[in-house]
């Protein structure tokens, strides 16, 4: 029994190993002809080195040829595949196929096949760091991905990874002040209030260096100011105060909400104390009749004016 046994574990090794290195080639001819053979080929998984022959310098564990095709971009190989295999399975790091998915597929490509692995997979599953799809999504800057999970209704954007930052963190962290935007109506107030302080520590650390400039100032000062308007105010607060002169620069639209506010109290203060003037011009004389004198007192008046 275990000559056959090892015979069949040699077998789909051999296929495992022709199946994702044909996918990651992008040879859709070389999947047809082991569908052919072994259909199940599409479900074995298989490590490639990054120093192998014609490698491209990507090395994958444990990987599906699916997802040998989604993370090198083969699409064609990717609607081949999309039948053949079990779509909601998971490797040694517990990663899926969303995850390869939307780490690797943007614009009308991601709008094709996320939706399709979406209805197999569990947006919210995570791998043994702690990451979900979407976190995948926002450290790649995939907007395409970002945004094609946040409008699913399961997804949650306040799951954190081992380094306790949720998907809005990463973003806040790297500064994506795009992604930042697409995450914040499903975050929590908690969640915001964390991913604020990610973005206010990029700027105080880098606002006021000579190399803090260009995209990376427009970017890192345009996510701060985002999460600001949606974070607690006491936060904000504390954080512009700290900023010190540089907080009108480097916060220009806190700067202009506490401007406007501190011109709101002046106009207020000077229509009330308008109202107040108003209201004494028009209101009759105090009577003195009270304070006139009478009787004994008046006669001690009287005699002092003489």
């Amino acid at each position: 029994m275990a000559a056959p046994q090892a015979n069949r574990s040699a077998r789909a090794l051999r296929l495992a190993k022709r199946g994702v290195e044909a996918a990651c080639m992008g040879d859709v001819e070389a999947l047809r002809k082991l569908a052919l053979k072994e259909p199940g080929f599409a479900n074995l998984r298989h490590s490639l080195s990054p120093d192998r022959p014609g490698s491209t310098g990507h090395g994958f564990a444990d990987i599906t040829p699916l997802e040998g095709a989604l993370l090198m971009g083969a699409e064609p190989c990717v609607e081949f595949l999309l039948p053949l295999t079990a779509l909601a399975q998971k490797g040694a790091q517990n990663h899926t196929p969303l995850m390869a998915a939307c780490s690797a597929l943007e614009d009308e490509k991601a709008e094709r096949i996320i939706p399709l692995l979406l209805a197999n997979n569990d947006p919210n599953d995570t791998d043994r760091q702690g990451r979900t799809a979407l976190a995948f999504a926002v450290s790649r800057a995939n907007q395409s991905a970002t945004r094609i999970l946040a409008e699913d209704p399961r997804t949650r954007a306040d799951i954190p990874n081992r380094d306790e930052k949720d998907a809005l963190g990463l973003a806040a962290a790297a500064c994506y002040p795009d992604i930042i935007a697409l995450l914040i109506p499903r975050a929590s107030a908690q969640s915001v209030a964390m991913a604020f302080c990610e973005a206010w520590g990029v700027v105080s650390e880098f606002g006021a260096t000579k190399g803090f400039a260009g995209s990376a100032r427009v970017s890192s000062v345009d996510s701060l100011n985002l999460l600001a308007d949606h974070a607690e105010r006491a936060l904000v607060d504390r954080a512009f105060s700290e900023l010190g002169p540089k907080g009108p620069e480097l916060m220009p639209k806190w700067a202009a909400k506490l401007e406007a506010e501190a011109l709101a109290g002046v106009i207020q203060d000077v229509e009330a104390a308008a109202t107040r003037d108003a209201t004494m011009e028009n209101a009759p004389a105090p009577s003195t009749k009270a304070l006139e004198p009478d009787g004994a007192a008046a006669a001690v008046l009287r005699a002092k004016r003489l």
